[in-house]
């Protein structure tokens, strides 16, 4: 009890103290949740006489509620803040507001969380609460949205051993390896695993000659391996696929498409057969003609995209995607197509963003169904997307960088989203634009998806999820001789069972930042032979309350790599074509592989 109301005092005086701006770490919402001798989820309605409003509970989360009717007036509230008070109130709190109540008897005191505002308020007889302004420092505490403020309670009282992280939790280890230097314009970095070896290879696609080069096991070095493999793509955009399980690379060089496919005595070989595509070529993804889980690839276009594969002949055939009314008041094409299952019935869908909202392609058993209106916008171009389930509830979520304005787009699990980056943290108020790349990523290992952001000219930052989207960044991972990023990759690279980060550099440089973490539990997730893509792939731990711990998109010869937030036992969720929900419990073994345990998702 001295410890509570120790916590207590600490947060009556936290929120009357000055806005801060920044994470603070001695003041958690777990520690929030455990100074309350009630938390309360309601309604906020409309004024019933001057300056009040009613709080509606519908469900007492922790404690009792002393009547279900709670009275909030303004008439105490600071004359400055009092208009913004009313407008938090009158235009969010219809959509709900979860209520803190201290557990001090002598100064009874509360605080609200509603449309991703904090307020402080204080007790003026049974049932009535004077609002006294916005508790800016309470910002600190936590700046997400009320939503998942919610989820997070109920997370933290759930799970004895819940965490809500204050820092990023990782470090490097002190030597940078100097990988190489790649030459022209990069066109991005991806990790593969291309002769049936746990190695792990780092392909660079570059306009003046893709580059690969191979971990060593065991070992913080690199090995450049482009002449032994014979590779001599040059991309300015690129794909990798798997034909008939066989990893092959596809490059567009600015006037052909071409594919780069592993041979059996281990090296490339080019198909002489190019794809004339002279005309602007915004991205290349995996995906698979629907009804045969045949290997193909969607070309991003100014455009409707395009569809291409190898027909029965073995020539290439080209199918535009459906034109619909959808396309005509979205504006530009201004990023490329994101294709992943983003409803969750294992058919892989198209999500192209534009200037004034997007088009979505759903994808059904005949092929993809006329495009349908989407939010997801991104207003000038060119954009960068990064793909993952920031609020953990296993479906696929947005993260879209444009030149002028970043967004972070929640996916309801039917593929419908809406903007939520003013409560996402640090996402909001300490995300510069102009980025030249994001990847979504597990650096710390706590099973919650983080983003890695590529500034073209300033420094690396990290955004680590402190749960359910709620995003902090306070700057103590960075990049050693980093000053400026172009691609970046993760994966074990070294394999000692943490996830490294490799970095393009505007100079040409590349670089690894070794994990200084070991010994963590990872998952390498693929797709095995026969099994079309993309499919969404999540990862689930706890008995009595299971939490996500990410969701990614899988496709082609590139795995997903999960990390474990605790024990060995996980259970693997996905869904294929008309086959609904597949589970399958995994147990990471004692002597598991440096680079994690391998899982292949078959039929």
């Amino acid at each position: 009890m001295k410890t509570r109301t120790l916590i207590a005092s600490l947060i009556v005086t936290f929120l009357a103290g000055p806005a801060l701006g920044i994470i603070n770490p001695k003041v958690t919402p777990a520690q929030i949740l455990r100074a309350s001798q009630a938390v309360l989820w309601g309604k906020v309605a409309a004024a019933t006489e001057g300056e009040q409003r009613s709080f509606q509970v519908v469900e007492a989360v922790k404690g009792k509620a002393e009547q279900q009717v709670l009275i909030l007036s303004l008439s105490q509230c600071k004359p400055e803040e009092r208009a913004g008070v009313q407008a938090v109130l009158s235009g969010r709190g219809k959509d709900g507001a979860i209520l803190f109540v201290s557990v001090l008897a002598r100064d009874r005191r509360a605080s609200l969380h509603v449309g991703g505002t904090w307020l402080s308020m204080r007790a003026a007889g049974p049932g009535r609460w004077d609002v006294e302004g916005v508790a800016g420092p309470m910002s600190a505490v936590y700046a997400g949205g009320t939503d998942m403020l919610l989820r997070m309670v109920r997370y933290i009282l759930a799970d004895p051993d819940a965490t809500v992280p204050v820092s990023a939790g990782a470090s490097w280890m002190p030597n940078v390896c100097e990988i190489g230097t790649v030459g022209g314009e990069i066109a991005g970095m991806e990790t593969i695993e291309i002769k049936g070896d746990p190695m792990t290879y780092l392909h660079v696609g570059s306009s003046q000659g893709d580059r690969v080069f191979c971990a060593r096991k065991g070992d913080e070095a690199f090995d450049e391996v482009t002449a032994e493999l014979k590779l001599a793509s040059r991309s300015r955009q690129f794909t990798w696929v798997a034909n008939n399980g066989v990893p092959s690379l596809v490059s567009w060089d600015g006037g052909t498409i071409s594919i780069s496919t592993l041979a059996s005595e281990g090296s490339f070989k080019l198909d002489p057969d190019k794809l004339e595509w002279n005309q602007p070529c915004l991205g290349l993804a995996t995906c698979s003609v629907p009804g045969t889980g045949a290997a193909a690839i969607l070309i991003s276009t100014r455009g409707r995209p395009v569809m291409i594969h190898r027909d029965a002949r073995g020539k290439w055939a080209q199918t535009a995607l459906p034109d619909g009314a959808a396309l005509k008041d979205r504006g530009e094409v201004t990023s490329a197509c994101i294709v992943a299952d983003l409803d969750n019935d294992g058919r892989w869908d198209v999500l192209q963003p534009r200037s004034r909202g997007g088009a979505l392609w759903m994808g059904r058993d005949g092929g993809l169904a006329e495009p349908v209106r989407c939010a997801v916008a991104c207003p000038d171009g060119p954009g960068h997307a990064a793909v993952g389930d920031f609020d953990q509830d296993g479906s696929l979520d947005i993260f879209l960088a444009g030149t002028t304005k970043n967004e972070l787009w929640e996916n309801n699990g039917h593929g419908e989203f809406r903007a939520v980056t003013s409560g996402a943290g640090t996402l909001g108020y300490k995300c510069a634009v102009g980025l030249a790349g994001c990847r979504v990523a597990d650096l710390n290992h706590d099973g919650r998806p983080d983003l890695c952001l590529l500034h073209p000219q300033g420094a690396f930052t990290y955004h680590f999820n402190r749960g359910f989207r709620c995003f902090g960044e306070e700057g103590e991972l960075r990049l050693e001789n980093a000053y400026g990023q172009v691609a970046c990759a993760v994966a074990d690279f070294n394999a000692d069972g943490s996830l490294d980060l490799a970095v393009a550099c505007a100079d040409g440089k590349i670089r690894c930042y070794y994990n200084d973490s070991f010994n963590k539990p990872l998952l390498r997730v693929g797709l095995a032979l026969g099994v079309p893509g993309p499919v969404t792939v999540s990862v689930w731990q706890g008995r009595t309350s299971p939490q996500c711990m990410g969701t990614s998109s899988v496709a082609g010869p590139v795995k997903a790599y999960f990390a474990l937030r605790s024990g060995r036992e996980c259970t693997v969720k996905w869904h294929l074509p008309s086959e609904g929900l597949r589970n399958r419990e995994v147990r990471l073994p004692q002597d598991l592989p440096g680079n994690g345990l391998e899982v292949l998702l078959g039929k």
